[in-house]
């Protein structure tokens, strides 16, 4: 947890010097040199690398959920406005990335997916809208999701491969049913819990 500490660090002395925070939507916030643009594209790279970390074993929501994207939500420092607007960049940077896939399907935005739903989950509004600790996380998820149910169908039939890449290893396509399984070991009962996530028709591809 040392790169937790150090950006905790860093964002408060950045925060005690009331340094500039600002965007502009005609900025391509990608090429930023601002503090807020630098720690969310290090951020960026860092989830893809931790994307390629997938497996059923507690070391892929390690590595994904309590590595990397607990850096974005630091309870001593999220409030800052730097972190606020690190946040924001960042949840543009991966919609900028998954909606690439609209045109070219493709591994690289399949990582970003994949990490998606194994962090945030299948999007479920009485649970990420009404949890204090996933405010900002519930537009990501909600939008991911929303082009996840729209489009992973058709893609599975255009680009078996991509299609497979997009999911977790704790995921899995029905394509019977229609549905994304999630299975979660409960370590109390033994019994796997289940959680399905209904898919649209794949469309037609004329």
């Amino acid at each position: 947890m040392e790169a937790n500490g150090f950006l905790k660090d860093l964002i408060k002395e950045f925060d005690d010097a009331k340094g500039w925070v600002g965007f502009d939507r005609k900025d391509d916030f990608r090429y930023g040199r601002d503090l807020s643009s630098e720690i969310a594209a290090l951020l960026f790279k860092a989830i893809f690398k931790a994307a390629q970390v997938n497996t059923k074993e507690f070391r892929m929501w390690d590595v994904q959920r309590n590595t990397v994207w607990a850096l974005t939500e630091n309870l001593g420092v999220r409030d800052t406005e730097v972190m606020k607007m690190v946040r924001r960049k960042l949840r543009r940077m991966i919609w900028d990335e998954v909606v690439r896939m609209d045109d070219f399907p493709n591994y690289k935005g399949a990582a970003y997916i994949r990490f998606c739903l194994n962090v945030l989950g299948f999007y479920d509004e009485s649970v990420h809208r009404n949890d204090t600790l996933e405010r900002d996380s519930w537009p990501l998820a909600k939008v991911v999701g929303g082009w996840v149910k729209k489009n992973y169908q058709t893609i599975a039939i255009s680009h078996p491969p991509v299609a497979e890449a997009m999911l977790p290893a704790n995921i899995e396509y029905d394509r019977d049913a229609q549905t994304l399984v999630r299975t979660h070991d409960d370590t109390l009962t033994g019994v796997p819990r289940l959680k399905t996530f209904t898919l649209d028709p794949p469309r037609d591809s004329a």
